[in-house]
């Protein structure tokens, strides 16, 4: 399980990380997502791009062979930074529900990313802090599943690389066997919960998929988070 969070540690940490590298702020939409008012569902035609972080939500698309296609896109704030897509996928094993979280990294650990003449004690204390925050988000998201999901219990937990190659990017991956809430079945499944933290700097990207039945499912999840791509630069 995470580590034990220690708060006035890391709130130290986050001070000092903010006076060296300064802080930002997620930027506004770009035109491109719509924006409601009070949390909601979403009405979109054609992809939906996060206007914070520019993380794309295709229609449907193809992954390791399979399709798969968005059912819907919820918002859970009134400014847009906090979204999800739901997409369905058929599989040999029956239907694979993915989930894709996009929000913004708590506001008083939002960095940004030391320059590349800071020292190596600056990078170091940057990269620990990185990875205490996303463990601390990874223990709440936990809770959260668990709160949901009585039932659901903890197989394992692993670090992992970001699907975009970001050495930066903190991921971890929980695995928990659960009921099989999708297709209405009796029994237990696998269900696997990704964080990846500090995507370009500001925010937090999660994926939930279930049931993980073999390692079809688990190609086409590996290939959806590369069919469902973080930006390559903030839009401008």
């Amino acid at each position: 399980m995470p580590k034990i969070f220690k708060p006035g540690v890391v709130l130290w940490s986050a001070v000092a990380l903010l006076v060296l590298a300064g802080c930002a702020k997620p930027k506004a939409s770009d035109g491109t997502t719509p924006i409601l008012s009070k949390p909601g569902e979403v009405t979109a035609e054609g992809r939906y791009v996060h206007g914070g972080s520019g993380m794309v939500f295709p229609t449907e698309g193809m992954a390791a062979g399979a399709r798969f296609v968005r059912i819907t896109i919820t918002q859970f704030d009134d400014k847009g930074g906090d979204v999800s897509a739901n997409y369905d996928v058929p599989t040999p094993s029956g239907r694979m529900r993915i989930s894709a979280y996009v929000y913004p990294v708590p506001l008083a650990f939002r960095l940004l990313s030391p320059t590349a003449a800071a020292d190596s004690t600056v990078r170091d204390l940057d990269s620990g802090l990185r990875d205490t925050v996303c463990q601390q988000e990874v223990g709440r998201r936990e809770t959260e599943l668990t709160t949901l999901h009585p039932e659901a219990k903890l197989v394992r937990e692993d670090t992992v690389a970001a699907p975009s190659g970001e050495a930066k990017v903190p991921g971890t991956v929980a695995v928990y066997e659960t009921s099989d809430f999708i297709n209405n079945t009796p029994g237990r499944v696998r269900s696997d919960l990704y964080i990846f933290c500090y995507v370009r700097d500001l925010w937090i990207v999660k994926y939930r998929v279930t049931p993980v039945q073999d390692r079809t499912s688990e190609a086409i999840l590996a290939d959806f988070m590369k069919q469902v791509p973080w930006t390559p630069r903030r839009p401008q």
